[in-house]
């Protein structure tokens, strides 16, 4: 009778280290990007983005990137507004015709708005693709 008291109260404890571990466990992350901007540019020597804001719910991290169709490199800078003035928080070089363009991510971008900035090395035109997900 011991023994089955015994059994019986092991499980009964593993059953309880199970329910908890999983009600209290991690969120699972998502495995679904949102697409916060998406813009094909053509023919310009400058480029600025209209502003896009991440929202915390949807990830830890913005990437970006550009495929560059011209000739020449491309800039690409990454802006955060501010309440006073706006920072660079990141910025690339993008070759011309570079195999699936050039990416960057950067972390925590939750509830903020930011902007691109693209210009040609050369001072000639931008042409290309430009993505963020979050």
């Amino acid at each position: 009778m011991k023994k089955l008291l015994c059994i019986c109260l092991s499980m009964l404890l593993l059953f309880i280290v199970g329910i908890s571990a999983y009600a209290f466990g991690p969120e699972p992350e998502s495995t679904c990007s949102v697409v916060e901007y998406d813009q094909t540019i053509s023919g310009e020597a400058q480029f600025r983005s209209t502003e896009f804001t991440c929202v915390k719910g949807n990830g830890d991290f913005l990437s970006y990137g550009f495929d560059n169709t011209a000739d020449a490199d491309c800039m690409v800078e990454l802006y955060k507004k501010g309440l006073i003035w706006d920072t660079k928080v990141s910025s690339m070089t993008v070759r011309p015709h570079d195999p699936g363009g050039k990416t960057e991510v950067i972390r925590n971008p939750s509830d903020s708005t930011f902007y691109f900035v693209l210009y040609a090395a050369d001072g000639g035109t931008i042409c290309g693709h430009l993505q963020a997900y979050q």
